[in-house]
């Protein structure tokens, strides 16, 4: 039978893992099956270096049984760009590392007992994560069950100190007195002398004037000296003030100006300033008999640091979970918990809300509330049934007296665990896909996208449901990928929940996914950070003599030793990690930078050896119909400082499984090191059929970059 000849290339692979293409219509350009590899923005796909402890690194005894972990970096401490701390928190402790050596682990600063901010009823802060947000050289903490609060960096003393924070609000709904809004009762009860007080009745000594003569005294309590009532919920006391004269100071006629009445409208509310969690309205404003309205210890769950202001959320309970606090604009840290405008609303003079004021906003529509995100001139709210954006009405960023709240997506967030911020906007991690938020460069909007839709939709829904509440994440600014570590099997309890064996990248340029596998057995990851500073690539050298000639064993073998370059960084990626097999843990710090091809070397010089391999995209060069045989196939690697080897296979049909005979035979390919940028590999490659992939795969403890490939074939005529 007759037969044509044709070449085929594939030369790049930075679409990496696509798992939503059927076998007749996979995308160029990406691979059907990986693990352990990287896909880069040129195109090329390498075996990932082996990740092991840091450098010189230390332990840090820290039980995290039944605890969770958990990480920010924060940049600037004490107000210096010299100042930058990894936080981690393991359980009831944050540990403060200072960043900016190649041993993260070992400079440890200082740490926080979270157990001394607890609410009042509160129970362990260590099965619950912390939050956090900086601004103004300060670290500010969340957490559902502690007073929220502050921590403060010395320098000079290399230590921290916390301070909490008590949240305050203006009460301008005052409390139900079971009146009417213009009705004046005739007997004064708690409650509604409370809401004419908040209402500003509670001012004292001014001259009170009845048919031309008077007292001082309090306009509340002499009100019914001429009367038999007292003032309605829509009465403004300082309506019923005569002018200044002479003769008299300023005066509230009770009787000659009582008949003026605004209708039904309320008087303005807010005197009183309230602890937002537990408004004990009785004590400030000394009427006794009130009912105390409280969160029952609850506190923000999520905070954020936007247009200069502090902004708390989350808090449990239908009181307060829909609710928004925002403080004054930061000028002192008095002020980050003044969540309140700075004019009395009830004075006569100086009401006014001020742009730099405090408040509260309240979003009805809104579920729990999970993490709140300042994203250029707006601040997303995420909640368990929807995205809202709070900015102002003018477009040119929030103030008190002017801003607009508007649902930006019904896309929902699982938790907070899996948020990371990637130049700015945040991705993040729901039952059904990966999103990630932006803002449009055309009309300005923030738009929320799927990125696993089309990609890798499959592969993302066979991860527990559970397991993704648990997703850590980190960008790296230098690789221009995000990482999240995750655990693949189901979790039978929080300390395993923080126990991850995988790792799923994203490359932000090629918007490429690739996942990773660790071994678990000895060392498990617990959460991911990208730090500034110092690191490390860890190699074996051979040893020589002085004559510097290979010093060989009488097998002969070259004798090798590890040898470890540090480096300056831009950002590098550090895993938390712990040891599994210990009563309490000994927590560190690891890299991705292990040139022996190992993972966890340092924990017993011997290291879990990993498998890196890729399978290519489907290639049907006889339209689904002729077979096609390859005659050669010219393998091209890119030269690495050491020996490069792969196992390659030719797979059939859409053949899974080497025993339906339509694998070809392995094929040991070695890509020496030498004075080229590439090195060229021709083989022959077996077997026949319509559709052809190839399985590339390492050799313990050897790298490999495969850069593509040329494809030298046959096809069938006819059919």
């Amino acid at each position: 039978m007759p037969r044509s000849a044709n070449t085929s290339v594939q030369n790049t692979f930075s679409k990496a893992l696509i798992t939503e293409a059927s076998g007749l219509n996979f995308p160029e350009d990406a691979v059907t099956e990986t693990f352990n590899c990287i896909f880069d923005e040129k195109g090329a796909a390498y075996r990932r270096l082996g990740i092991n402890f840091e450098a010189d690194y230390s332990a840090q005894q820290a039980d995290r049984a039944d605890s969770v972990v958990t990480s920010y970096y924060w940049k600037a401490a004490a107000g210096s760009g010299d100042n930058a701390l990894a936080v981690i928190q393991v359980g009831e402790t944050l540990y403060f590392y200072l960043s900016g050596s190649a041993a993260l682990s070992s400079d440890m600063v200082d740490t926080l007992d979270l157990t001394a901010f607890n609410a009042p009823g509160a129970g362990s802060p260590g099965t619950v994560e912390c939050q956090f947000a900086s601004g103004n050289g300060l670290l500010f903490v969340s957490h559902p069950t502690l007073e929220t609060f502050f921590v403060e960096y010395d320098p000079d003393t290399e230590t921290v100190s916390g301070t909490a924070v008590t949240i305050q609000i203006r009460d301008f709904f005052g409390v139900d007195d079971g009146l009417e809004v213009d009705e004046r009762p005739t007997t004064l009860s708690a409650e509604h002398e409370y809401n004419v007080k908040n209402q500003g009745w509670w001012i004292d000594d001014v001259f009170i004037s009845f048919n031309d003569s008077g007292i001082r005294g309090v306009p509340l309590d002499t009100w019914d000296a001429g009367r038999s009532d007292f003032p309605a919920n829509s009465d403004i006391w300082f309506l019923h003030m005569a002018p200044d004269s002479d003769s008299t100071p300023t005066e509230l006629f009770t009787v000659k100006y009582a008949g003026h009445r605004r209708g039904n409208t309320p008087a303005p509310k807010g005197h009183y300033i309230l602890d937002a969690f537990y408004q004990d309205r009785s004590d400030v404003s000394d009427v006794s008999g009130l009912d105390v309205i409280s969160s029952d210890g609850y506190r923000p769950n999520t905070i954020a640091f936007f247009a200069g202001r502090v902004w708390y959320s989350g808090v449990q309970g239908q009181e307060f979970s829909n609710k928004v606090y925002f403080t004054q604009i930061i000028e002192s840290n008095d002020q980050l918990g003044y969540c309140y405008q700075t004019n009395d609303p009830t004075a006569r003079d100086t009401f006014d809300l001020l742009p730099t004021d405090g408040g509260v906003i309240t979003i009805p529509e809104a579920g729990t509330v999970i993490r709140l995100w300042a994203i250029e001139n707006s601040i997303l709210v995420f909640a368990s049934n929807g995205i809202w954006g709070i900015t102002g009405s003018e477009g040119i960023g929030f103030r008190a007296n002017d801003y607009s709240v508007r649902k930006l997506s019904s896309v929902t967030a699982l938790s907070a665990s899996s948020f990371v911020n990637v130049t700015g906007y945040p991705a993040w991690w729901n039952e059904e896909g990966i999103y990630i938020a932006s803002v449009d460069n055309v009309s300005g909007s923030i738009q929320v996208q799927p990125i696993t839709d089309g990609k890798i939709k499959e592969f993302y829904q066979n991860i527990p449901a559970t397991n993704k509440r648990f997703a850590k994440g980190s960008y790296n600014s230098r690789t221009r990928t995000v990482q999240w570590v995750y655990r693949s099997a189901a979790s039978s309890d929080l300390t395993d929940s923080y126990s991850y064996d995988s790792v799923l990248n994203f490359n932000i340029l090629t918007q490429g996914f690739y996942p990773w596998s660790l071994d678990t057995t000895d060392v498990s990851i617990n959460g991911i950070i990208v730090v500034e500073g110092q690191g490390s690539t860890t190699a074996l050298e051979d040893v020589t003599d002085s004559s510097l000639v290979t010093v060989t064993t009488s097998d002969p073998e070259d004798v090798q030793t590890s040898v470890t370059t540090t480096f300056e960084f831009s950002a590098v990626t550090k895993y938390i990690c712990s040891n599994v097999n210990m009563a309490t843990y000994d927590i560190t710090f690891a890299d991705q930078s292990d040139s022996r091809y190992v993972d966890w070397f340092d924990f017993d010089d011997t290291g879990v050896d990993f498998s890196s391999y890729f399978v290519s995209g489907y290639a049907i060069h006889g339209d689904a119909q002729r077979k096609f045989q390859p005659t050669y196939v010219y393998l091209f690697n890119e030269t690495d400082s050491q020996e490069n080897t792969i196992d390659f296979i030719s797979r059939w049909d859409f053949a899974t499984s080497g025993d339906t005979g339509r694998w070809s035979a392995t094929q040991r390919l070695v890509f020496p090191d030498g004075d080229y940028t590439y090195q060229i590999k021709r083989i022959k490659t077996r077997g026949h059929g319509k559709v052809l992939q190839f399985h590339v795969a390492s050799v313990s403890g050897e790298p490999f970059k495969i850069i593509g490939w040329s494809l030298f074939e046959t096809q069938n005529q006819n059919v």
